[in-house]
């Protein structure tokens, strides 16, 4: 038994003085190593649970705090006690809840009457819009209108324009007459202005004039209007 303890002794020595000079030589060779490859064991010590200072022994003396519903720690094991209806109190939580209450019935009442403002405007922009659609319909009917108007404008221009070629011709018709007639018989010539408002020297009485003593013509009595 020696022997294998003294082999055994040798070989581990020899094993061991084997590794240190390759480790060197290997880490000679190679690249070095980062340090996350090797594990730092800290020996703890030994630990005395007695705590000698009376302030941390005050503080460990504290037992742990718990909510009064334990059952929302979701820790295993942990729940609510048998007792916990009758020391919650009910009268709290329904204040809060009247308060929570007459908040939602107050914004409520002003939700709703700001719809109803919403409304009534939206009804007036409605009857606006309504009045805007109308109007162009109107306006399009009296342009129509208008333009029928024009239409009679000019056909009445064309009236005008053909009566007054018509009074031309009279006219001149009128000067050739004038001029058969003696001197002491003859009339005021007509002239018309371009916007034919009448004559250039206005008759101040009717004659009449004996058309006898014409050639051409027979016994013709005419009374020229005053203009």
């Amino acid at each position: 038994m020696g022997q294998e303890q003294s082999s055994n002794s040798s070989n581990t020595s020899d094993s061991s003085f084997r590794f240190w000079p390759r480790r060197g030589r290997d880490s000679g060779r190679s690249e070095p190593k980062s340090c996350s490859n090797y594990v730092v064991v800290v020996n703890p010590g030994n630990r005395n649970d007695q705590v000698d200072i009376p302030e941390l022994a005050k503080l460990k003396e504290i037992p742990i705090f718990y909510p009064i519903l334990r059952s929302n720690l979701n820790i295993p094991g942990l729940t609510n006690p048998p007792d916990i209806r009758t020391k919650l109190s009910p009268f709290a939580i329904y204040a809060i809840l009247q308060k929570l209450q007459n908040r939602l019935w107050v914004n409520a009442e002003r939700v709703s009457s700001e719809q109803r403002k919403l409304s009534a405007e939206t009804k007036k922009i409605d009857s606006v819009i309504v009045g805007l659609k109308a109007y162009p319909h109107e306006r399009c009917n009296q342009l129509l209108h208008l333009k029928g108007e024009l239409l009679r404008i000019d056909s009445l221009y064309l009236q005008i324009s053909s009566i007054s070629e018509m009074l031309r011709e009279a006219a001149s018709l009128a000067k050739s007459l004038n001029s058969r007639l003696p001197i002491s018989d003859r009339l005021p010539e007509l002239v018309f202005n371009d916007d034919m408002s009448g004559l250039s020297q206005p008759v101040e009485e009717q004659r009449v004039v004996d058309l006898g003593v014409l050639q051409d013509f027979s016994k013709l009595t005419t009374m020229i209007p005053r203009m």
